[in-house]
C-alpha cells in the first residue's frame, strides 16, 4: 500500500517546488509583499525604526 496516491503527489509536488524555489530565491515573493506591508504599516501608524547597533569598536577599527 502506497502512502501517497497520484492526486496527492500532484498536489504536493508544486507546493514543495515553490517552497524550495522561494527558499533559494525569496526576492520575487518579497517584492510583491513589501509594498503592501508598507501600506499597512502607514495605515496603522507604525513606523519602522532604524536598527540599533550594540557593541564597541576597538582603536584599530575592528570589533573585539
Amino acid at each position: 500500500m502506497r502512502d501517497l496516491d497520484a492526486r496527492e503527489t500532484g498536489t504536493l509536488a508544486p507546493l514543495l517546488l515553490a517552497l524550495v524555489l522561494f527558499g533559494f530565491f525569496p526576492m520575487p515573493l518579497l517584492d510583491v509583499i513589501n509594498p503592501h506591508v508598507t501600506d499597512l504599516m502607514s495605515d496603522v501608524g507604525v513606523t519602522d525604526s532604524p536598527p540599533t547597533v550594540t557593541g564597541s569598536v576597538d582603536s584599530h577599527g575592528g570589533t573585539p
